[in-house]
């Protein structure tokens, strides 16, 4: 089966706060996954946990911390997503502004 994209969502966090919250794109396939990549502006500031308000269980994929890039870069992912996934909160090591986004993704799996 092929990686299919389905869609994604993205939000800027200007001001720090130890706690961020994405809602979920409006469309979801339930069994699809959902691939999210986050990016702390403030450098050594990790993600502790990582959440929505359905059961899916999120993996860490790989962190990239300082120096390079300059502030630190997380991928997790869940697969077989409920499709009542709306909304996914994501708790800091600390506080920090930046970047959060969520694709959708048909057909993803962690066997290779």
């Amino acid at each position: 089966m092929a990686i299919t994209f389905i869609n994604s969502t993205a939000l800027t966090f200007g001001t720090a706060a130890s706690t961020w919250s994405i809602q979920t794109h409006s469309s979801r396939l339930g069994g699809a996954g959902f691939v999210v990549g986050l990016g702390p502006a403030s450098s050594g500031v990790t993600i502790s946990t990582l959440t929505d308000n359905t059961t899916n269980v999120y993996r860490l994929a790989v962190r990239r911390l300082t120096p390079k890039p300059a502030a630190s870069a997380e991928l997790w992912y869940t697969q077989n997503i409920s499709s009542a996934s709306t909304r996914i909160s994501v708790t800091l090591s600390g506080n920090s502004s930046g970047s959060m986004g969520v694709g959708q993704w048909d057909g993803i799996s962690t066997n290779n």
